[in-house]
Formats: structure tokens, sequence, C-alpha cells
């Protein structure tokens, strides 16, 4: 096909000139900010999701998630660095054909392999909180959202696989396709949503927990740390304004992926900060079972009796003031809560 074939958007006059490597910044070339971005937070996500995994002897369902969704985060990194490549970054008007099809490719994959990743990073948190509860309505609540989140990915990579015409399905453009923004929106509204709903689930799960109001809020904030994903999530679709409204969308299609990037790799490791081990020493001191972080025992929220309080925290003789004992009110009630 003949440059003067190619749609409005991607006529160029000329060889369309010659750029500096993927790794330099020009004034014509930002692709480099979406590779730096990609690949310092892909590192933190490994070593976060190693840690979260050398806590625990055997692998559970929460890990194998976890594991999957880290290797399929590694597979979407390298998808983001071929884009890249092939003219994230640059200018439309300044791309091969071949360059903008490999470009389109690359893309079109990231976009599913996002929507993995995503799905399972909740799933694998949601996993968690069902066995830390041993409430059946409790439970059978995080089995329904979790069913849910599994059929909003299946939705969303369906809709994303058939978002435009066969024979057209690398042209990203509205004559092709159907309403990318409504389709875009629609997968971030739920994925913010959700992420929303799980930041609320540690404080139903220690609700009637008999443990003081800092232990309550340190527990809270440990899982609250997730509202970052929600921060960057919004940015991102901040962004998405400017990169519909472009007709030069591999020029202004970097901000949208850098905030893609980090909204995705934030959501894996604020899946895996809570279950370190400095953070479950926080939970231990909070009267919560001490085999929790190393054992691939269930995970367990439950109040100890008096002889293991006794035995964990030492009584002290009360005071001069005539203090009782600190752990006075703590039910000597034994096994789960």
């Amino acid at each position: 096909m003949a440059s003067a074939d190619l749609p409005p958007e991607l006529s160029f006059s000329g060889n369309g000139g010659s750029y500096p490597p993927h790794g330099t910044i020009s004034p014509n070339n930002h692709g480099a900010y979406v590779v730096v971005t990609t690949w310092i937070m892909m590192c933190l996500t490994v070593l976060s999701v190693l840690t979260r995994l050398s806590m625990r002897r055997n692998l559970g369902k929460d890990n194998i998630a976890i594991f999957i969704a880290s290797v399929l985060l590694i597979v979407q990194s390298v998808t983001i660095h071929i884009a890249v490549n092939c003219g994230l970054g640059r200018h439309m008007a300044s791309l091969s054909e071949k360059n903008f099809k490999d470009y389109s490719k690359a893309m079109y994959t990231s976009q599913i392999i996002q929507i993995l990743v995503l799905c399972l990073a909740k799933i694998s948190l949601v996993l968690v909180f069902r066995l830390l509860t041993p409430s059946k309505r409790m439970q059978s609540t995080f089995q329904a959202f979790i069913i849910f989140i599994t059929l909003w990915g299946v939705a969303a990579i369906v809709a994303l696989a058939l978002q435009c015409q066969q024979q057209h399905s690398l042209n990203w453009s509205s004559s092709t396709c159907f309403n990318q923004s409504g389709l875009y929106y629609a997968n971030a509204g739920i994925s913010l949503a959700t992420d929303i709903i799980i930041i609320t689930f540690p404080a139903v799960i220690i609700r009637k927990a008999q443990i003081t109001s800092e232990q309550r809020w340190a527990i809270i904030a440990m899982f609250s740390i997730r509202v970052l994903v929600c921060i960057a999530t919004i940015i991102e679709i901040v962004t998405f304004q400017d990169y519909l409204q472009s007709s030069d969308r591999t020029w202004h299609g970097v901000d949208l992926n850098i905030w893609a990037q980090v909204s995705m790799n934030l959501s894996i490791i604020t899946a895996c900060i809570p279950l370190m081990k400095p953070f479950f020493k926080k939970l231990q001191f909070s009267l919560l079972d001490s085999s929790i972080p190393i054992q691939n025992d269930p995970y367990q929220l439950r109040l100890l009796s008096r002889d293991e309080c006794s035995q964990s925290f030492p009584q002290k003789p009360p005071g001069k003031a005539g203090l009782g004992n600190p752990l006075s009110t703590v039910s000597s009630a034994r096994g789960p809560l």
C-alpha cells in the first residue's frame, strides 16, 4: 500500500526520518518514559511477589493467583516495550504502515493481558479475606465477589478481542471499531469500584474482634494501602480524555500507558504488602494467630484465650495506681471468632 492509500492520520512524506533508540528521550520520541516506568514497576512487583511467596511453605490458591498474575505482567511489560519500539511515544505521521500494524498488535495484546492481571490480583486478595473469616455468610459473600470479578474479566476480554471488525482488528478507527471510549470507561469504572469494595472488606472482617481501636485501625490501614490503586486508576481515566480527543494517539498515548502500568503493578504490589512479615507482626500483636506468616495453614483470624494471652503477653503486677490486667477484656472463648 502506498502512503497515499493510508488513512489521513497515517500519511507522511519522505522516508519518515530517523529516530533515536527507544531508550533516548527526544522532542519527537517520548517512548522511553513508558519503558522506564514499565520496567521499574515490574521489578518492584516481582520483588513483592517473591517476598510474599517466601512467607509460605506451600502455594495456596491465593498465592497461585498472584504468581500467575506476576508472570502475565512480565509478558504484558514485554508487549508494551514492543509497542514503544514500533511507535508508541512517536507521532503517527512518522510511522510506516508496518510499524503502526506492529504497534497495534502489541497494544491489542497488552490490553487483554492487563485485564487478566487485574482480575487475578483482586481475586488473590479476596481469597485471603475469605480464609481470614470463619463466618459462612462472609465466605459466601467473598465467593460471590470472586465470581463477579471472573465474569467481568471474561466479558471484558471478549469485548476487547471483538472491539474491531475482524478484517480490520488492528486498525483502531471509528469506522471499523465500536464505541471504544464506552468500553474503556466501563472496564475502568468496574475495576475502580471493585477496588473500593475490596478496601472495605478488612473493616467488615474485624468489626466484632475484641481489640483496641488502635489495633483495629492499624489492621485496616495495612490493607487500605490499596487506595493507591484507586488513585492511579482515576488519573489513568483522566489522561484517557486527552488520548480520546487526539488524532495522534501514538504520541498522546504516553501518559495513558504510564498510568495504566502504574495502576496494574500497584494492584499486585498492594495485594502482597499486607502479607509480608513486618506487617504480620503487627497483626500478631493485635491478637492474631502467630502461625499466619510462616506456615501454610489457612489464614485464620481469631481471639486468643486467656491462657494463650498470658503466654504471649505476660501479665504485670498492678501498678501503684491500681491498674488491672490490660487484657482483662479479651474474650476467653477459644477458636475462631
